[in-house]
């Protein structure tokens, strides 16, 4: 029991009750706390309010549950967070927000209810996150950009045959701008720099071997996204919290990637109109939606783009007699991908040929069951400390280009591997 609490007497009272309550007043609510409280002392309604104040006072800490910075351990990460407090003598809601430790910084309040009791008054409350500085750069980036590029754009005057015209389509997965790796300690040096000079190259080669095949392509196929991006917040972690080595702030890495796709996309569509399938990958959920959403913006008066930013983790896109079914690949099992696509896709009936592509692994496989291939793609980024001491590594560093007949299926495939 902590020297704090030896003062508190009650027969029923000891170090485990005490250490349950704490627990559960951090990771539960504050009712099932008292609750529990009540029952383990054998006290009435009221005197379990007071005990719960002698112990949290004991113990210093707040009558009511802490927000922001100082959740509990293992509690969720959210937009919003609850705060309840059950008759204490706080009239206001500034009272409540000092009594809970709620750090303002990081915390807005966005509704709460008060109701009155014996012994004070019982809250809820509901705070938000605020806006991050770096957010809010990104957005007053974005418009400014926006403001200078309204312009409607006319299609571009080409003569097409969509009964022979092929379709392109550029695989450049996984590149995880902005992931910083050391070679002396990865095997690899890549920064945001240079991955930035990877992507260029890896397109630019793959639309000049394109281009040197004679075909003439009627549509290009442009999936983005697969962990494009390296971190998906200010934190520098990926969606799931698991922390990056990155180069540079967030901002920074956002910005110069919207740069980047913009610069391809503008690009692929002097060859042939241009279908952007944004695929988002584990490393950046919600960063990905939002450059998918600002090339949406970006492009919303150009008839040479389309941009397909649905926030679906499994597209599928139909060119002829082809069927090309993109996700990333991390959160389900291969084997039921082509069941899958059957199942949802209203054009798997009426084409010859079906692919998967998917990435995540950052290497090159294809299987291929009852005439349905799933290609895993590689990818074209550096090895990282993780990778290098996890023993992933080896794998041929690689972006591909497929070029599909829209009647006739693959007619062929295209390999650029980065120069280092």
């Amino acid at each position: 029991m902590p020297n704090s609490t030896k003062s508190l007497q009650h027969p029923r009272l000891n170090e485990a009750v005490i250490s349950k309550f704490l627990h559960l007043h951090g990771t539960s609510t504050v009712k099932a706390a008292k609750d529990y409280l009540a029952k383990a002392l054998g006290v009435s309604r009221s005197q379990k309010n007071e005990w719960a104040r002698k112990i949290l006072a004991a113990s210093g800490l707040p009558a009511g549950r802490a927000a922001g910075g100082d959740l509990p351990p293992g509690a969720p990460a959210t937009e919003t967070y609850d705060v309840e407090v059950h008759e204490c003598k706080a009239k206001t809601l500034e009272e409540v927000v000092e009594l809970c430790g709620v750090d303002t910084d990081k915390w807005e309040p966005r509704g709460f209810s008060v109701r009155g009791g014996k012994t004070g008054f019982g809250w809820n409350a509901r705070f938000s996150k605020k806006v991050e500085p770096a957010k809010q750069e990104i957005i007053e980036d974005l418009k400014n950009d926006l403001k200078q590029y309204s312009p409607k754009v006319a299609a571009i005057k080409r003569s097409v045959n969509p009964a022979s015209d092929c379709v392109l389509e550029i695989c450049i997965f996984d590149a995880h701008l902005g992931k910083h790796s050391w070679r002396i300690e990865s095997g690899d040096d890549y920064d945001l720099k240079i991955s930035k000079r990877v992507y260029m190259e890896a397109l630019n080669d793959l639309v000049s071997k394109a281009k040197a095949t004679g075909v003439k392509f009627g549509k290009v196929l442009f999936p983005i996204g697969n962990d494009y991006l390296t971190c998906d917040n200010s934190n520098l972690t990926t969606t799931m919290l698991t922390p990056q080595s990155v180069d540079g702030r967030f901002p920074k890495v956002y910005k110069e990637g919207r740069e980047l796709l913009v610069e391809a996309i503008n690009i692929l569509k002097q060859i042939a109109p241009v279908d952007v399938v944004v695929c988002v990958g584990n490393h950046e959920v919600n960063s990905m939606f939002h450059l998918g959403d600002a090339l949406e913006c970006w492009f919303h008066a150009d008839e040479n783009v389309s941009i397909d930013n649905r926030p679906t983790p499994r597209k599928y896109c139909r060119y002829g007699q082809n069927l090309i079914c993109y996700t990333h690949g991390d959160k389900i099992d291969h084997k039921k991908l082509p069941m899958l696509a059957a199942i949802e896709s209203k054009d798997w009936s009426e084409c010859r040929f079906r692919e998967w592509h998917v990435g995540h692994l950052h290497h090159s496989r294809v299987t291929e069951v009852n005439g349905i291939r799933t290609r895993i793609i590689p990818s074209i980024t550096g090895s990282d400390e993780y990778h290098n001491s996890h023993g992933y590594v080896g794998a041929i560093r690689t972006s591909e280009a497929f070029i599909f007949h829209p009647e006739n299926g693959l007619h062929s495939i295209l390999y650029s591997t980065p120069i280092k």
